[in-house]
């Protein structure tokens, strides 16, 4: 025993007194040499283990994984599947699925081949967790009512009980299933509560509970009852004497208090719960980034901040719409709310045909998700109806035989009773007959409603789309003004080089020759000037012929007269080098002006010395990019000019996509994504 303390009270020193006299590094190693020590025995060691969440993830699962080759031959195989199960957790926890499955089949070989509860329950949490990271909810969801179920053997249940229970309610919340909930929170009534973080768990479901239930109800009086339970949980988190322990616990509860300050009104409560909630809230969750953006979009709605308030809808409606395809999780409810407050913003900007747009959207999504209800109702009465009819029928049967048995046991005297209870088994057969006729009536109605429901939906929407078509031909005929505008400008721009430029040089040559001031050498170089500047002019004006040249071609010659090294470097870099003759001469036109235009707003604005032009075409794609290294402008301030308005027209003629990377003084980036004709 003497040499078994020694050992252990190093152990117990390393662990309570890592953090002021020693580095974890240091703590690790202590701890490693005791789980080397074979001279100990192995359940000594085992025990210790509980006890190392001071060290990382990754030398946590070293320590544990010291022990598994003696586990492995331990008869109680509960301490091989307890090793299995948390190293498999952790494994989890730092994304490693391959090795987390390992250990976890691994920890399943021996299901049934020991009587701990809490251990079993253990190996079934830690597959919830696993099948959770998957983002497969159905499996996560039967994994984590088994582990309940063990756990719930115990007489006295572990505090681990509130953590399934939360995880629960995080999948009861994607599914927005209310009686999910309320379930939950009637099974957390009795569940114990070991640490601060466990409390939170527990007032974090009664929270989103009365929130979900405003959702559904928009009675203002959830809203109170759940920020009660959210302000419980921010006390809990503002006492505890190691906060960091919970912090991306009660970040949930600071955002949800943020979204409830918001439809109350109380917008810098929502403000100030919002930023502390970010930076709380763990990075890694999978839809963190799309849950902050449409908090923050709605905080800027409020606030009249209706430009940041679109980026930031806009943006978090792609990461939902792109984790619904990705994750197969139902986000409909999220996307309408979006689409909404969306609709609301472009209002605002008076943009009202993409607030039209936005609505029609919401509406769409909206009717997709009353479909989906309405068919889970009708199912489930169709469900309830046949299991009704089964049921009576197996009464039906349980009496005839009953009654036939008493026939032959009572014989003639007991006839009369026999025809009795037939009578009053007709009664009721024809009673249930008729209520099972009023159910399918009901049935019935409920679809004759939902079909209307649909077909006033329908209606709404030809209507907003009739209103939609009007004003997108008003826009359509906006641009053309714009493009006419643009011509105009240009010609003038055209006019004015033509009058200050050659007509200017012609003159002064002119006056050279007649004063006999000039040699002939200067005439012929002056000369040789105004060839390139009339060749570069008339370039502008005339469209290349891509009847002898190809678009490459063309691109080079135009960019080897625009090089000036002296005062502005051009680049082209065309891939591949080969396939470019298949493009149709109209796009290749287009495709020339748009980067004539560009370049030229960078050599008459940018006050760049280097403009890099790429032509990329690539998986049935063509991608232009024009870089400079100019002053660059404020998207948000600066208005667009007639120029860039050509060149968005020239873009959507072509049913592409522009986009523009700028700021001051960081240079201007021009990116323009084509389909391949």
């Amino acid at each position: 025993m003497k040499n078994l303390t020694i050992p252990l009270l190093i152990f117990l020193l390393f662990s309570f007194t890592a953090g002021a006299q020693t580095s974890e590094m240091q703590q690790y190693d202590s701890i490693m040499s005791i789980m080397k020590d074979s001279s100990l025995p192995l359940m000594e060691r085992y025990y210790m283990t509980g006890d190392i969440e001071n060290l990382s993830r990754e030398h946590q699962i070293e320590v544990l994984k010291q022990l598994v080759p003696e586990a492995k031959m331990w008869e109680d195989k509960a301490v091989i599947t307890r090793l299995y199960s948390i190293i498999s957790l952790s494994e989890t926890q730092l994304s490693h699925m391959e090795a987390a499955k390992n250990y976890l089949d691994s920890a399943f070989v021996y299901e049934g081949t020991f009587t701990n509860n809490n251990i079993s329950g253990m190996m079934y949490y830690a597959a919830g967790v696993y099948h959770v990271t998957l983002t497969d909810f159905v499996e996560a969801q039967k994994n984590y009512y088994k582990a309940a179920e063990y756990f719930n053997k115990n007489e006295q249940k572990p505090g681990i009980l509130t953590d399934v229970f939360y995880n629960l309610s995080i999948i009861y919340i994607l599914w927005q299933d209310e009686k999910g909930l309320a379930e939950l929170m009637k099974d957390m009534e009795q569940t114990p509560v070991d640490f601060p973080v466990q409390q939170i768990l527990k007032l974090s479901v009664q929270a989103q509970y009365y929130y979900v239930r405003y959702t559904r109800t928009e009675n203002a009086a959830y809203l109170d009852s759940a920020t009660v339970y959210n302000n419980m949980a921010f006390d809990v988190y503002n006492k505890t004497d190691n906060p960091y322990d919970v912090g991306h616990q009660i970040s949930d509860n600071y955002l949800s208090q943020a979204l409830i300050y918001c439809f109350q009104g109380k917008i810098p409560e929502a403000k100030k719960c919002f930023e502390i909630g970010r930076k709380l809230m763990n990075p890694k969750q999978f839809d963190s980034d799309a849950r902050i953006l449409y908090i923050s979009g709605l905080i800027s709605y409020y606030l009249g901040d209706y430009q940041q308030a679109e980026d930031k809808l806009q943006t978090g409606l792609k990461l939902l719409e792109s984790l619904s395809e990705e994750k197969q999780i139902n986000y409909d409810e999220s996307i309408i709310s979006s689409y909404l407050i969306l609709a609301k913003v472009y209002e605002e900007k008076k943009l009202y045909d993409k607030a039209l747009e936005a609505e029609r959207q919401s509406v769409l999504f909206s009717k997709r998700l009353y479909e989906q209800n309405t068919r889970k109702e009708i199912n489930t009465l169709r469900v309830k109806y046949n299991l009704d009819q089964a049921e009576r029928s197996v009464k039906q049967l349980t009496a005839l035989n009953e009654q036939r048995a008493r026939i032959n046991l009572l014989a003639i005297g007991m006839v009369v009773l026999a025809l009795v209870v037939i009578f009053l088994l007709v009664i009721r057969h024809r009673s249930r007959q008729k209520l099972n006729a009023h159910l399918l009536q009901i049935a019935g109605l409920k679809q004759q409603e939902a079909d209307l429901t649909i077909k006033l939906q329908n209606a709404k929407l030809e209507e907003k789309e009739i209103e939609f078509q009007a004003m997108v031909s008003e826009a359509q005929q906006r641009r053309v003004q714009y493009y006419l505008e643009g011509l105009e400008v240009e010609r003038n721009r055209l006019a004015r080089e033509l009058h200050d430029n050659v007509s200017n040089e012609l003159v002064a040559i002119r006056m050279k020759i007649e004063g006999g001031k000039s040699t002939p050498e200067e005439v012929m170089d002056t000369l040789k000037a105004l060839h390139t500047e009339v060749r570069s002019i008339s370039h502008e004006l005339m469209p290349p012929v891509f009847k002898y040249a190809t678009l490459p071609e063309i691109l080079e010659d135009y960019v080897s007269q625009r090089n000036q090294p002296e005062k502005t470097q051009v680049t082209l870099s065309i891939l591949p080098e080969e396939g470019w003759e298949d493009i149709p001469q109209n796009i290749g036109l287009e495709i020339y002006r748009i980067i004539q235009e560009v370049t030229g707003n960078a050599l008459k604005h940018a006050e760049a010395n280097r403009i890099d032009i790429t032509l990329l075409q690539k998986e049935g794609k063509i991608k232009i990019t024009v870089s400079d290294n100019g002053k660059g402008f404020d998207k948000e301030r600066r208005s667009t000019g007639i120029g860039m308005n050509i060149i968005q027209e020239r873009v959507r003629n072509l049913k592409g996509q522009l986009m523009i990377n700028t700021a001051p003084g960081k240079g201007t980036e021009v990116i323009v994504e084509l389909l391949t004709p």
